[in-house]
C-alpha cells in the first residue's frame, strides 16, 4: 500500500473537521459530511496496524525496541501535552496524574483528555501477542481476534455494565483488519483487473456511506453494544483506504500529494494541540472574523502551524537525548 502518509493526512483533517467545522446550513448532506468525519480516528488505527504488520512480515519488528519507541514517540508527547494542558487550563496535580496514568480514560472514556493516546498505548501493549498469534495461526488468527473482541464486548456490556471504553473497544475490529489487510484483501484485489477493483471500491463506498448515514449520523447505533456505530463504519473506512490508494497509484509520477503528506507527518501533534488550544483559537477568531466558515479555515491553519513547530521541537529533543545517551 503506497498511501499511508496520505491516509494519515486525510485522517488528521477529518478529526479537525469533526471538532471545529462550522456548517453553512443544516442540509442532510452537510450534516452527514462533517459528522461522518469521526472515521478519521479509525483510519489512524488501520494505518498503525497495517504498518506494524508490514514491519513484522519483513522481520523488522522487535518487541523491546517497539515498546520503547512507543513510549518515546507516543506516551512521552502525551505526558508533555498533558502538562501543557494542566498549566494552560489550570488543572490540579491530582487531575494531571489521573490523565497521564489513564484513570480519567477509565472513568470518562471518550470524554477524557486525549483518550486516543491512552487507547492506542493500551493496544500497543497487546500488539506483540497479536503478532505472535498471526505468525503461528496465519489467517486463522483473524477470526480468533474477532471472537476475543466479541467476548470482551459481551463481558463489559452485559456482565459488568461498563460502556465507557467502547469508543476504543469497537475500534479493535478495524485494527485487526489492518493487521491482516494484505492477506485478507490486498492479495485478492491484486488478482483482479483494475476495472473490477474500481467497481468493488465504488460498491463498498456506497454501502459504507448508506450505513454511516443511517446508523452513525442520522441516529447512533448503540446495539448490541454501546457505540456500535464505529463497527458499522468499517465498509466506509475500507472504501476510503482503497480509493485513496488507487488515486495515489494512478497519480504517481504526475502529482504528489504534498499537503496530505505534510499533514500526515504531524498527525499526533495536530491531534494533541487541537484538544489543548483548538476551541479557544476558534472562539477568538469568531469574535474577529465576520464569515464563520473562514473561522474554521483559520483555526485549521493555526493548528497546523503550531503542530509543525511542536513536531520540530520534539524532533530536536529526540536528537539531543540520543546524542547525550551516546556520549
Amino acid at each position: 500500500m503506497r498511501c499511508k502518509k496520505e491516509i494519515m493526512g486525510l485522517a488528521a483533517l477529518m478529526v479537525v473537521m469533526f471538532h471545529f467545522y462550522i456548517p453553512f446550513g443544516r442540509t442532510p448532506f452537510e450534516i452527514y459530511l462533517f459528522r461522518s468525519t469521526f472515521i478519521g480516528v479509525d483510519l489512524f488505527f488501520f494505518v498503525s496496524a497495517y504498518s506494524l504488520a508490514s514491519r513484522n512480515d519483513k522481520g523488522e519488528f522487535k518487541v523491546g525496541s517497539f515498546l520503547l519507541n512507543r513510549l518515546e514517540y507516543i506516551y512521552a508527547p502525551f505526558v508533555l501535552l498533558s502538562l501543557i494542558a494542566a498549566i494552560y487550563k489550570k488543572w490540579g496535580v491530582a487531575n494531571f496524574f489521573k490523565v497521564i496514568f489513564g484513570v480519567e480514560f477509565y472513568e470518562r472514556g471518550g470524554g477524557s483528555f486525549l483518550w486516543y493516546f491512552v487507547g492506542i498505548m493500551v493496544i500497543y501493549l497487546m500488539v506483540p501477542l497479536m503478532l505472535i498469534l498471526k505468525r503461528r495461526m496465519k489467517l486463522w488468527g483473524f477470526p480468533i481476534l474477532i471472537i476475543c473482541w466479541f467476548a470482551l464486548s459481551c463481558i463489559l456490556q452485559f456482565g459488568l455494565n461498563y460502556t465507557k471504553m467502547f469508543i476504543l473497544i469497537n475500534r479493535l475490529p478495524i485494527f485487526f483488519i489492518g493487521l491482516y489487510y494484505d492477506e485478507l484483501i490486498l492479495a485478492n484485489l491484486n488478482k483482479l483487473k483494475k476495472v473490477y477493483v474500481y467497481i468493488i471500491e465504488a460498491v463498498l463506498f456506497v454501502i459504507g456511506t448508506v450505513l454511516v448515514y443511517k446508523y452513525a449520523t442520522t441516529i447512533r447505533l448503540l446495539k448490541p453494544f454501546a457505540d456500535m456505530y464505529y463497527v458499522v463504519a468499517i465498509p466506509l473506512i475500507l472504501a476510503t483506504v482503497m480509493i485513496v490508494n488507487t488515486i495515489v497509484t494512478l497519480l504517481k509520477g504526475k502529482y504528489d500529494s504534498i499537503i496530505l503528506k505534510f499533514i500526515g507527518g504531524i498527525t499526533l501533534e495536530l491531534y494533541g494541540l487541537q484538544m489543548v488550544f483548538g476551541y479557544d483559537i476558534e472562539m477568538k477568531l469568531l469574535k474577529l472574523v465576520p464569515v464563520k466558515q473562514l473561522v474554521f479555515v483559520g483555526t485549521v491553519i493555526a493548528l497546523i502551524v503550531m503542530a509543525y513547530i511542536f513536531n520540530k521541537l520534539l524532533g530536536l529533543t529526540h536528537k539531543l537525548i540520543k546524542k547525550e545517551m551516546k556520549a
